[in-house]
C-alpha cells in the first residue's frame, strides 16, 4: 500500500478503538462489581445443597440398611470354588508315615506281593 492507504486505514482503526472503547466499562468499575457480587455470598446455597444431599442419604440409608458382609466366623467361610482345592489322593497328604514301619501307608497303593512271601 502507499504512504497515503496506510494513513487512512490508520485513522479507521483508531476512530474503531475510540468507539469500542466508549462503551468498555473501566476496570475498577469490573472489579467493584465483582466485589459486590462477592458479598452477596453462595455459600448459604452451597450449605443448603449439601444438607439436602446429607438428609436424603441419611433417608435411603434408613430405609435399606447395608446387610453385614460377613455374618460367619473365619473358619466357617466356604467359597464357592473349595471343590477346586480337593487333590485326587488327598487323604495321603494327611497321613504321616513312621520311619521303619511302612505297614497302613502305601504312598502308590497297594504293596506289591513278592512271590514266595
Amino acid at each position: 500500500m502507499t504512504e497515503l492507504g496506510d494513513d487512512r486505514l490508520r485513522d479507521v482503526f483508531r476512530a474503531e478503538r475510540a468507539s469500542d472503547q466508549a462503551w468498555i466499562p473501566s476496570f475498577e468499575r469490573v472489579r467493584a462489581a465483582r466485589a459486590v457480587h462477592r458479598r452477596r455470598g453462595w455459600l448459604p446455597a452451597l450449605g443448603f445443597v449439601c444438607l439436602v444431599t446429607v438428609l436424603v442419604a441419611v433417608g435411603l440409608l434408613r430405609r435399606n440398611p447395608i446387610p453385614p458382609l460377613v455374618r460367619m466366623r473365619v473358619g466357617e467361610l466356604r467359597a464357592p470354588t473349595d471343590f477346586l482345592l480337593n487333590l485326587p489322593g488327598a487323604e495321603l497328604l494327611e497321613t504321616v508315615p513312621e520311619i521303619g514301619n511302612p505297614s497302613g501307608w502305601y504312598p502308590l497303593g497297594r504293596p506289591l506281593r513278592r512271590n514266595g512271601s
